[in-house]
């Protein structure tokens, strides 16, 4: 059952009070005082996660959201992050990177560096 929030009226004491949802929602005390019902602010929160493998979730969560090209780039290396601790690479980021080659027969830019050691 819902807690509901009561303030005193002389005290200014607060209170929370069970009271099932279709209850008429007053308070008296034992001395008869009525106190005052306090409305506040709901602390509810939408799934606000964005899922590391799924493209399309990290475009349609931060579309409208008016963040700055730099927000959007952490994002997203927080989620390459996380791509890559699974299973040790980041499987988003080597795809982009083969199909950048392809296309340019170049190597991407911020493709991570292989060093070969000669024996």
């Amino acid at each position: 059952m819902p807690l509901y929030t009561f303030q005193h009226p002389e005290t200014e004491e607060i209170i929370e009070v069970i009271q099932r949802m279709g209850d008429l929602h007053s308070y008296s005390d034992e001395k008869g005082v009525t106190w005052s019902r306090v409305f506040t602010k709901p602390q509810a929160a939408l799934n606000t996660r964005i899922s590391s493998t799924d493209p399309k979730e990290f475009v349609d969560k931060t579309r409208g959201k008016n963040y700055s090209v730099g927000q959007l780039w952490d994002m997203s290396a927080e989620l390459s992050e996380k791509r890559a601790g699974r299973s040790g690479q980041d499987e988003v980021r080597v795809k982009a990177e083969n199909k950048y080659e392809e296309k340019t027969k170049k190597k991407h830019p911020h493709a991570k560096k292989t060093t070969s050691i000669l024996i």
